[in-house]
């Protein structure tokens, strides 16, 4: 717990920060004039603006970027998991329609790079000086969690840069499982460190929400020091935000 009280001083600490805690079914997301979204909870996307036709897609809220388009209408970008391994995702896009009523299916932007890669989901976006850096967490067959980065010009062409970090399953204190779900990196102030965040997947099931101090540059993260964030199973698949007075703020599953 002392580590734990240690983090949320560094990040309440600073003047533009915050920890918020909120119950998942009164968090929603809501993009201008747009329709109203509940972040990381099952939501079906139709195929066409006005009508589903065929099996329509379930799938998992994880990302919102504004794209710099001449519409300038919002970006999604969700993992979508209706293939047989629903823990090998590929993330796909959508875009808010003309009417602005509806999320419009687009096409598979990013898959995982190694094809020996066992878990892949859970997007974000965020801009990265003069592009867009996506950042999505992953595991390999040996044990080793990740977080794979790619980066865009455009928010439609994706280009694979490498891991941000990695941890096997073997290390402790704390441990950090050997998948990483929701994957956040909350830049720093002045001299405060960067944080990277990840939630634990382990056995197929959720675990703890953990984090590291260090810093991010050109889609790496070197790792300084690890610590457990939440405690026991109440918090999991945290996410970063900025409110409208400028401080990060991340949000979490509350589960029962």
């Amino acid at each position: 717990l002392g580590d734990q009280r240690q983090l949320r001083n560094e990040l309440l600490g600073r003047p533009n920060a915050r920890l918020q805690l909120a119950d998942l079914g009164m968090v929603r997301a809501v993009l201008g004039d747009g329709p109203v979204l509940a972040p990381e909870q099952g939501i079906v996307l139709e195929t066409d603006p006005v009508r589903a036709r065929g099996s329509p897609e379930v799938v998992v809220l994880s990302a919102l970027a504004h794209g710099q388009r001449p519409d300038g209408r919002p970006v999604l970008f969700y993992t979508s998991a209706g293939g047989e391994d629903v823990d090998l995702g590929r993330i796909r896009s959508a875009r808010l329609s003309q009417a602005g009523d509806q999320w419009v299916k687009g096409p598979v932007v990013v898959e995982a790079v190694d094809t020996a890669t066992r878990v892949f989901r859970d997007p974000t976006v965020f801009r990265d000086g003069d592009h867009w850096t996506m950042v999505v967490g992953s595991g390999r067959p040996d044990g080793t969690a990740c977080a794979e980065v790619f980066s865009s010009s455009d928010l439609g062409s994706w280009t694979p840069v490498g891991i941000l970090a990695s941890r096997s399953s073997r290390s402790q204190h704390p441990w950090t499982g050997a998948a990483w779900e929701c994957p956040q990196v909350i830049s720093g102030d002045g001299d405060a460190p960067d944080i990277l965040v990840v939630s634990i997947w382990d056995d197929h099931k959720p675990h703890d929400v953990a984090a590291a101090t260090g810093t991010y540059a050109d889609g790496r993260f070197v790792v300084r020091h690890w610590r457990l964030l939440s405690a026991g199973a109440g918090h999991f698949a945290a996410s970063a935000f900025t409110d409208v007075e400028g401080r990060s703020c991340l949000i979490f599953w509350i589960r029962g």
